[in-house]
């Protein structure tokens, strides 16, 4: 696993805020504890991919229903749809390669959640407001999920991904971890059937991390959302996620950044790999 990824790790990075302005600073005060090296990187990937997928805002304003109906439930009837939308469109993938590459180089219980239902890209940072081993092995495993060479493969991967990020959450929102894995799983078929849409995969841990964010907020205010709540939200942060360049190219840049760290000899990689042997 290693070997696979330690290439396309290779080059600098960093990260900020995704949904702040060209020229603003696209970090939150204490909201992504980043290297002064890796914030520079972030921002000028995010800036990057952000031009690079304006021009397709149309497309993905058109994917991104189809995505959120595959959460709420009809994985199939989403896929053939995007299917055939992404038939008579240009493909996208080639355009995050030119910009430097996806991975490592978006009733009663529903209006339960609606002061939250407002939350912008920029709110869009960590879980729980920090970053660590758990989140960096998060952003590997997604990063790897988009290089799988199967469908399988894939599905483990964001499995494990939608794991790490609810494990630190409070346990209102642990007990809904297999039906959130389920979903998040589905979105990323749906994400992996197309090579268009495969560079994307990395950004369903945000939809996972921004959905969970929600969630735990609700429960904080002293609600229980369950799981039909936890359904819509994660469909909603789907389609605002996936038609929105800005977001998209905040959770890749994030990815980007994030996931090197595990080839820089963080603590957890070396348990990882001491682990594999």
């Amino acid at each position: 696993m290693e070997e696979r990824f330690a290439e396309t790790a290779r080059g600098s990075s960093q990260g900020l805020d995704m949904a702040a302005g060209e020229g603003e600073s696209p970090a939150g005060p204490g909201r992504e504890p980043f290297s002064e090296a890796e914030a520079e990187e972030f921002a000028r990937l995010f800036r990057k991919w952000r031009r690079g997928l304006a021009s397709l805002a149309p497309l993905l304003q058109r994917i991104a229903p189809l995505a959120a109906r595959a959460v709420l439930g009809a994985p199939a009837t989403a896929s053939g749809a995007m299917a055939g939308l992404l038939g008579e469109e240009e493909s996208f993938a080639a355009e995050l390669e030119e910009e430097g590459g996806g991975g490592f180089e978006s009733g009663e219980e529903e209006g339960m959640l609606a002061e939250d239902s407002g939350e912008t890209g920029k709110d869009a940072g960590p879980l729980y407001g920090s970053v660590g081993d758990a989140a960096v092995l998060a952003e590997w495993l997604a990063a790897a999920a988009a290089l799988a060479e199967s469908e399988e493969e894939a599905a483990g991967l964001i499995g494990g991904v939608t794991i790490h990020i609810l494990g630190p959450g409070p346990v209102e929102i642990r007990r809904m971890t297999p039906l959130l894995v389920e979903r998040a799983v589905r979105l990323a078929r749906v994400l992996r059937r197309s090579p268009r849409t495969r560079p994307l995969l990395p950004v369903v841990g945000d939809i996972v991390g921004t959905t969970a964010k929600t969630l735990a907020r609700a429960a904080a205010r002293g609600q229980r959302p369950g799981p039909r709540a936890a359904l819509r939200t994660m469909a909603r942060q789907t389609a605002r996620t996936l038609a929105d360049p800005s977001r998209i190219a905040r959770a890749l840049a994030r990815n980007r950044v994030l996931g090197r760290r595990m080839f820089r000899g963080s603590p957890m990689r070396r348990r990882i790999l001491a682990a594999e042997r």
